[in-house]
């Protein structure tokens, strides 16, 4: 069904608006409640961490009560934790609200990806994972330009932009009447169990590598979620934040338009062309910090974007050449899951150093860890692969911001 498709489409673009929506809202918080670069990066960590817990311990939950059923009760948690965000009177109401929108997503996401894959028609296996990666991208490009918009020009400006959200959840909600509620195919399920992992001993390394790559990624994805609008605010000069809303917009259409366009590039040659582009990026993001440079700062931001792209799909393409059907959901599960945990250990710790020795020095000294980190982790992966250069099926690809899901988100 057409609609069926669209929807489950619009519930992915809106995962990611979720997780993206508080990225330039951080140095207000900042500002309203005194706050450190550590607290507010934590509180970017907040959402992998809830994304972590949902994966482990309700990973199996489309199985027991139906895909529409877990995207209705996602998108409720999410619109709660907006409705709490837009209310707000204190932290601590934003670090709640922060995990009810992580666990909300996570509940989402995988079952409108199903819900999508179903619903994609006849003869059209790639139609899913270009929709999701398209919708995604959309999903941040918005939050970030119209959260840029409202912020600036806007009253209320740390309120707002999570009204209009609540608002496009709560539609969502209501059309997810329409999905098909499966319970008449969905077969019995055993007792209850967290999630549990295999990967075959002989191809643990190189999977394992090839995770690694990904991780990578999903740290960079961290740096500019978490930490972008405050570079662009305090090292950049730039208070205006519509244009740092657009650097944030231009990391994700980046991100998307690779994604698309090198959707038939073998997994080596991507990985080591994201590692080669996330470094050239990174540096870029240092002589900006440097220089104080808009133009470098826009620079950066593209480039970071297509070394992301090329780090994800290289390295998934890769898992997915490593392992075999029966054991490929798994190995996708634990790099989704290291992925996540990448994310929420990198964004503190860029806080921590921020705090103690300057966000300058913590972009400085985090950039050049990033790099280190893609080349060592692009470099062991490909010359630990020994499967061809085959792609995965079409709809084992998530977007690189998918919950997957962004970017980190």
């Amino acid at each position: 069904m057409r609609g069926v498709f669209w929807i489950a489409t619009g519930v992915a673009g809106a995962g990611l608006w979720t997780s993206a929506a508080p990225s330039l809202v951080y140095p207000l918080y900042g500002r309203q409640w005194h706050l450190s670069t550590t607290v507010t990066t934590s509180l970017f960590a907040v959402f992998p961490i809830a994304l972590i817990v949902v994966l482990i311990f309700a990973a199996d939950l489309p199985d027991r009560i139906g895909h529409r059923s877990t995207i209705q009760l996602g998108l409720a948690a999410s619109l709660a934790g907006a409705v709490m965000f837009a209310l707000a009177p204190s932290i601590g109401w934003v670090f709640a609200a922060r995990a009810l929108t992580g666990a909300g997503v996570a509940l989402s996401m995988g079952p409108a990806t199903a819900v999508q894959v179903e619903n994609a028609g006849a003869g059209r296996p790639g139609r899913a994972s270009t929709a999701n990666t398209v919708a995604t991208a959309i999903g941040v490009t918005a939050s970030a330009l119209i959260g840029g918009v409202l912020i600036e020009y806007a009253p209320h400006p740390a309120r707002l932009t999570f009204v209009v959200l609540a608002a496009v959840i709560a539609l969502l909600l209501l059309l997810t009447g329409m999905l098909p509620r499966h319970d008449d195919r969905r077969p019995a399920v055993p007792a209850w169990r967290p999630a549990r992992f295999t990967i075959e001993p002989g191809r643990r390394r190189p999977v394992l590598l090839a995770v690694a790559v990904v991780a990578a990624s999903y740290a960079i994805g961290a740096l500019m979620f978490s930490l972008g609008a405050q570079i662009g605010h305090a090292l950049i000069g730039s208070s205006d934040a519509v244009v740092l809303g657009a650097t944030i917009a231009l990391f994700a259409v980046v991100i998307a338009g690779v994604a698309v366009l090198a959707r038939n590039l073998p997994a080596r040659p991507a990985v080591t062309a994201g590692a080669g582009v996330a470094v050239a990026g990174l540096a870029t993001l240092i002589a900006a910090a440097t220089a104080q440079s808009l133009v470098l700062f826009f620079g950066a931001a593209a480039l970071l974007g297509g070394g992301y792209s090329l780090l994800f799909l290289g390295g998934l393409s890769l898992v997915s050449a490593l392992t075999t059907a029966s054991t490929r959901a798994s190995a996708f599960s634990v790099m989704y899951l290291l992925a996540y945990l990448a994310q929420a250990v990198t964004a503190p710790a860029l806080g921590v150093v921020a705090g103690h020795a300057g966000l300058r020095t913590a972009v400085v000294a985090g950039a050049i860890v990033l790099s280190v980190v893609a080349v060592v982790a692009a470099t062991a992966a490909v010359r630990r692969s020994s499967a061809d250069d085959r792609r995965p099926p079409a709809d084992a690809f998530a977007t690189p911001l998918a919950v997957d899901p962004e970017p980190g988100t």
